[in-house]
């Protein structure tokens, strides 16, 4: 008989979303992704600058901006693995930063 291992606990990708942080003098403007799918049970959240996001159900909720910094969960930047969120369908991702510099905000639906 062959060595066992312990499998990784998985999930499949859903949807892949980037969403481009522009930066600039005083942060740049708020973000948003897509509504999340129907299938979706979690998120893998990865940016390249820190930064503060909300998970919402709508646009009028508690959505983060520069305006109202730090009111989001801070997402450290570029943690290897990502952040991992439970989310449900029909939510979405806010991401804002004081950062002066562009970023690349990775946002991947998993059922």
């Amino acid at each position: 008989m062959g060595a066992g291992f312990d499998k990784q606990p998985a999930s499949r990708f859903n949807k892949y979303q980037t969403l481009t942080y522009a930066g600039g003098a005083s942060g740049g403007a708020t973000v948003i992704s897509t509504f999340f799918a129907n299938s979706t049970q979690h998120i893998r959240v990865i940016s390249s600058v820190a930064g503060y996001i909300s998970i919402d159900q709508t646009t009028s909720s508690t959505i983060v901006t520069s305006a109202n910094m730090p009111s989001g969960a801070l997402l450290p930047a570029s943690t290897v693995g990502g952040e991992y969120f439970i989310v449900t369908p029909g939510q979405f991702l806010s991401y804002c930063s004081t950062s002066t510099s562009s970023a690349n905000l990775s946002v991947t639906e998993m059922a």
